[in-house]
């Protein structure tokens, strides 16, 4: 099996638990997929071509990579804010020079494509 049939797999048994009355809200299509791959998502990952569970683990560590980037950036946003409100100035610019090049250091390390491994 490949991948985009496990995919539409998975969005007809998410859209017959619905049943055929129900309004199709995309949040609660994309809750009823979600429980669809905790119940069955083992046995139809078993089942597809061992080239298609290649490409989901790679495309699964692309992902992982790109939250951990995510969170990196995240982290260093609020690290500015927290300056801006402590030193209570309007850009991160009129920060001490320490303070600015801590803010820089984290922001490189989030934006500069570094892998979670390396952090």
């Amino acid at each position: 099996m490949e991948i985009d049939d496990a995919i539409e797999m998975i969005v007809r048994e998410a859209l017959r638990r619905l049943g055929p009355t129900a309004r199709l809200d995309p949040t609660l299509l994309q809750k009823q997929i979600a429980e669809v791959v905790e119940q069955q998502g083992e046995a139809i990952f078993a089942e597809l071509s061992a080239e298609a569970r290649a490409q989901l683990r790679s495309e699964g560590l692309q992902i992982r990579e790109q939250t951990a980037r995510l969170d990196r950036i995240n982290e260093a946003i609020e690290y500015g804010r927290s300056l801006i409100s402590k030193y209570k100035v309007q850009t991160l610019g009129e920060l001490p020079p320490a303070e600015q090049q801590e803010f820089a250091r984290l922001w490189v390390n989030a934006t500069g494509g570094l892998k979670p491994q390396e952090n």
